[in-house]
């Protein structure tokens, strides 16, 4: 009961400083150029993940559902390790696979690359919202 209390305490005094602190420079801080390229490219990847995520994800739940195949048992098992791992990990994992590995240095000699691109935000993004799907 004390540790709702203390939690309620905490959002309570945090909402009410960014009310009291922050509330008038609000406008001018949504209107800066910073944040709104934040909210376009947040809103830009996070569509073009979702549209991956279902072009890639309803076939393959279809085919697990409906279809006995090899590897039925090692696909579900791969598709459900994000669900496991905090996004924190999951994330510092994909920087550490396409980082400084051997694949990591093929695909960028391949000129494809994900640490820190935009192809890297929709990657991570699709990598936790993948096994929801």
């Amino acid at each position: 009961m004390a540790v709702t209390y203390m939690w309620a305490a905490f959002v309570v005094a945090a909402v009410g400083s960014v009310l009291v602190m922050g509330l008038p420079h609000f406008a001018e801080s949504l209107l800066m150029p910073e944040t709104l390229f934040a909210i376009r490219l947040s809103l830009a990847t996070s569509l073009i993940s979702t549209v991956l995520c279902l072009l890639v994800s309803l076939p393959v739940a279809y085919i697990l559902a409906r279809y006995r195949i090899p590897g039925r048992a090692v696909i579900n098992t791969i598709i459900d390790i994000p669900l496991a791992l905090p996004p924190l990990v999951s994330g510092v994992c994909l920087l550490l696979l396409f980082g400084a590995t051997p694949l990591g240095r093929f695909l960028e000699e391949a000129g494809i690359k994900f640490i820190f691109t935009v192809q890297g935000i929709i990657l991570a993004q699709l990598s936790v919202i993948l096994p929801y799907m």
